[in-house]
């Protein structure tokens, strides 16, 4: 009987930690998913960045007489 009690407190002991490491699991998830959230919107603001950047270099070439232009 003695073994017995063991056996299904350890058995008892690993489901809790099995629940404590699902638990653990689902907020690391979490996180993970927040965080490619967030590199996908400083993707999406660092190409809209560069988009306006080179819309202003070709304003600004537009502004040079095309005789000075040597590139």
């Amino acid at each position: 009987m003695e073994l017995e009690n063991i056996v299904n407190s350890t058995l008892e002991d690993h489901e809790e930690r099995i629940s404590d490491i699902e638990l653990e699991l689902g907020k690391i998830e979490e996180r993970l998913q927040q965080l490619q959230e967030q590199i996908n919107n400083l993707a999406i603001s660092t190409n809209e960045a560069i988009i306006r950047l080179v819309k202003l270099i070709q304003q600004q070439k537009e502004l040079i007489p095309k005789d000075i232009l040597v590139w």
